[in-house]
This record gives C-alpha cells, structure tokens and sequence, in this order.
C-alpha cells in the first residue's frame, strides 16, 4: 500500500517533470566536517570523488548497524558507529539462526559467498518433525524435497548468530567505517543532525541511523511525539510478551540419549520441533560443525523473569524451574536434550503492531533500520533478513544521488521500499508464533491437525502445487524470494530522474517546493483532488 506521504511525493516528481529543471552543481558541493574529528573520519573512494559525500552518523553496533555502516561506505560516505556498549562485553550467541535466501544474495552480492561455504551448518535441505511436547507423538514431517522448493531455494541452510556478526563487523571496518565504543547517545536533535553522547561530546551528521534496537532511543524522534504515543498505546495490553530461552547442548553429554537421533548418516540437520501447551522448542543439531545441539524455547507462560530485558539476552546457567518450567515433564527425548544443556542464553519480546514510519521526513536527517524499526520475534526465519535489506536499500539509493538536498526525496523512496516489505514480514512472522504459542485446546488441537492432515509423513514432493502454496506459498514467494537490490533498482528507474532534476517535497502533505534556481516554487494544495489518478510511470522518463 502506498503511503499518502510517498503518493503526494510521486505526484509532485511527475507534475515538476513539466518544468525546465536546472540542478546543483554536485562537483561545487563540499561536506560538512561537523563536530566529528578528523583522525576519525575516512576519505571517500576515488571513484565516488566528485558526488556528495553525506556524514553518516549510525547509533548501535548490532549487525543492523554494522550492514548498514559497509552497504554507505560502499556508496562513498563517510561513517561513524556508535555504541553503547565496549568490543569485548558483548554476548557471543553460537546458536545457529536460518539464513534464508533473501539474505544469502545480499551476503553473495557482499563478497560472502565463500565465508557462507565455510561457516554454514545445515547442508542440503532439512527434514523438519514436529512433536507433541508431552507425549513425543509426531504431528508431522516437513521435508524440504519438492522440485519447486529446490528452484526457489538458494541453499537454504543456517549460520551462528556469532560468526555472522564478525563477518559483517570485517566488512563494515575494512571498507573504512569508524567505530567507536563506550559512546552512549543520550539527547538528538533531528533538526540539526546532532547526536549528544553522555560524556556531554556533540556529533554532527548528515544523516543519522537508529539501529539501536527494540528499546531504540532514536525511535520516538522518527515517530514525533503524539505518534510515538499513539504507537505505545496501540501495543499496550494487546499483544503478549513472552520469553525466548536459547540452550546449547554438547554431544558428548547425550551420546546415549535420544537426542542423538537429529543426527543422521550424511550430517545433514534434522530439526525437531516441540510443539506444547502456550510454548515450542525448536532442536536444531549443528553438531558436524560446532559439537553443539542448540534448544530454542518460546514460552508465553513463565515467572521469575527479573532483571530481563526485551531485546537483550542474558547469559545464565541452564535453569527452566525458576520461569515455572518443569522439563521433568517433557517427553523423554526432549527432557534429556534439556537436562545435558551447558549454556543458557535468556530474553523477553513483545509482539508489536507495524510502526507507522521508518523516516523522520520533517528534517529528512533520521531513520531507523533493523529492529529498531521492525522488531521480530527471537529465532524467526527473518531474523536478520530485513536488517541486510534495510541496509542494502539504503546504501543503493545514497549512491545515486549528486546533490545533498536529494536527500529528502531518497528517503521518501527507503520509507516507501522498506515499511510496507517489512510490516507484512513482521506480521507474517507474529501470526506464526502466535498460532504455535496457543494454550492446550480446540484452537491448538485444530492447528496439529490442519499440518497432520496436509503433511502426515509425506515429503514434499508428494504434494500438489496448490497444496504447497496453500502451506508455505506466502513464506516462498513473498518473503523469502523477494530481492532488495532489484527493488531498490527498480524504484530508481521509475523515479530516478525526476530526482535528480531537483524537485522537493515539503514534509507537510500537500505543499511541493521547487528547489531550481530557474524556476518559481510550485505550490499544489491538494493533489488527490487535481491528480488522483497518477501511477509510477512503468518506463524511466
């Protein structure tokens, strides 16, 4: 759906095409240096010499952040990274997580392709079971051999939280970002592009990137005031917070246990997962390559859960009883995976309604990637998929542009690639962990047996296409074959041009400036009335 803010702004881009547009002399342009200094900044590529260099200034040092810092450096800007935290406290999760195809391009694009060969755990295509938590029934067999899967799937397999991290982090530092630890912001000023830190230090940016996560400080100046309250009570009692609890389980300790069966000849994955009263464990074996079993749990009962914070997990001692689950209770298989855990890894997420914007288009100097803007769930498939797509996005578009005042206009079209691919994500993803998180009863009974009666033993290849796409239609097509790099293209060919012709919308809606110097400023009251029916035109003008 396209948002009233990018629908005025397409209208205004097509209306201004009119008008004998001269621009700004991009080989004049000289960025502004700011407060940040000089031993800290990087010299652009040669390449990228004569374009506007932005000051970028990225808050957090997460993978959304540091994606985000490599995909601008690529595009010649100059960036800073700014973390809360020091570079040896951080929590180095080795559970694996998928790296679906969407993002496996991105990481091919980015040179990783070799490094996914060598660090990846899953080999060939999972067979994926699921239980019943209590009586260790099968409810049924996934098993990723249909013909169609194999052309949609780019080697679907799955990497540690950790080694995808140092990757990005050696991307991010090695084409010239600055990163700088122990560098806490407290107070921002949009307007000004200005980013206080708690040692009272000012930084000055072009542009300033809030990837500082579900608890994002940067979030309620992009959202503005009465919006950002609107957000919060729109979240407020509606949706449940629940506990995600990650256990790593060394084979050695469960060689005798039934556990082991996850294994099998060839070292492939087999992904067992639990399904139980308000929770799920999800077994995946990574044994071949890190020696580990790893249990991710997702629980919507639980106690004891002070000191967790949403977001940030909490490494502890293997303990389910003081959250008020009793694995004793578990199937036997599944109680011995949990009883020979080594390491436990705890957190708290809340599933959140869609934010209604990703851009502060008021100063055109703030936005958010990652889950600072799109929050999901722990161990979903998407993970890390959006936060390599936001990143990607952004850099693409900040490469084309050669005139700083083109800025505005970019962002409109990030907020216009990014929110709506992101919020059906989001929601996609929150109404599979709702269904899988239902209390024992008709609803959940009917959910065992909708998959029993699609599934039952049968692999993939044994069903029709319709039922395929009935099942995981949505998820193969729409989320995981999506390609950023192709939608970022494609917006810049339809509206590329006009861009660069130097046309601006005013934040407010329905006010057009033209920023020519040779002609007068073009003022539409509204443009719904005068030009309802304008489309994206399909060719580039």
């Amino acid at each position: 759906m396209v948002t009233h803010t990018a629908r005025c702004f397409y209208q205004t881009l097509f209306l201004s095409s009119f008008t004998a547009l001269s621009g700004i002399n991009a080989n004049k342009y000289r960025p502004r240096v700011g407060q940040i200094p000089a031993f800290q900044r990087t010299s652009p590529p040669m390449s990228v010499a004569a374009k506007p260099v932005l000051e970028v200034l990225i808050v957090g040092a997460g993978t959304s952040g540091l994606a985000a810092a490599f995909s601008l450096r690529q595009a010649g800007h100059i960036v800073t990274v700014l973390e809360a935290g020091d570079s040896q406290t951080r929590i180095k999760l080795t559970s694996a997580l998928w790296n679906p195809p969407n993002a496996a391009k991105i990481l091919e694009r980015w040179g990783l392709g070799s490094w996914m060969e060598k660090t990846k755990i899953t080999t060939g295509r999972p067979h994926i079971e699921w239980f019943d938590t209590t009586t260790g029934a099968s409810v049924s067999l996934k098993a990723l051999t249909d013909t169609r899967v194999d052309d949609l799937w780019v080697d679907y397999h799955a990497i540690r939280f950790c080694d995808l991290f140092d990757a990005i982090l050696d991307l991010a530092t090695s084409h010239g970002a600055t990163i700088r630890y122990n560098s806490r912001v407290t107070a921002v000023d949009v307007n000004l592009g200005q980013l206080t830190l708690e040692s009272g230090e000012i930084l000055t940016g072009d542009l300033i990137v809030g990837a500082d996560g579900v608890n994002s400080l940067l979030q309620s100046y992009v959202l503005r005031g009465e919006d950002h309250e609107e957000e919060e009570k729109s979240v407020a009692g509606k949706v449940p917070l629940f506990l995600g609890y990650l256990m790593e389980v060394p084979y050695n300790a469960i060689q005798d246990a039934a556990g082991k069966e996850f294994l099998d000849s060839s070292g492939a994955s087999k992904i067992g997962w639990w399904q139980g009263d308000t929770m799920q464990l999800l077994a995946r074996s990574g044994v071949h390559k890190t020696g580990y079993v790893t249990l991710h749990l997702t629980s919507a009962q639980f106690h004891g859960i002070d000191g967790l914070v949403e977001g940030v997990w909490r490494e502890e001692t293997p303990d389910l009883i003081k959250y008020g689950i009793d694995a004793s209770l578990f199937e036997p298989r599944l109680n011995a995976l949990c009883q020979a855990a080594e390491k436990a890894y705890a957190t708290l997420h809340q599933l959140r309604e869609p934010l209604k914007s990703f851009v502060d288009l008021s100063s055109a100097r703030c936005l958010l990637v990652g889950s600072a803007a799109h929050p999901l769930p722990p161990f979903t498939s998407q993970t890390h998929g959006l936060s390599l797509e936001d990143a990607e996005v952004l850099g693409i578009l900040l490469s084309k542009i050669t005139s700083r005042s083109q800025l505005h206009q970019v962002l409109v079209g990030f907020e216009e690639l990014r929110q709506d691919r992101s919020a059906a994500t989001q929601t996609w993803e929150a109404t599979k962990i709702q269904h899988f998180l239902l209390p024992e009863g008709p609803q959940k009974t009917a959910v065992k047996d909708a998959y029993n009666h699609a599934l039952g033993q049968l692999a993939l290849s044994n069903l029709s296409e319709e039922m395929l796409d009935k099942l995981w239609g949505k998820e193969l097509d729409e989320h995981y074959m999506y390609d950023s790099k192709d939608a970022a293209e494609d917006w810049w060919s339809k509206w590329g041009n006009l861009v660069l012709q130097g046309t601006i919308m005013h934040p407010r809606p329905g006010v057009v400036v033209n920023i020519s110097r040779d002609s007068p400023a073009l003022h539409v009251a509204d443009f719904d009335a005068k030009a309802p029916n304008l489309q994206p035109l399909e060719d580039e003008p």
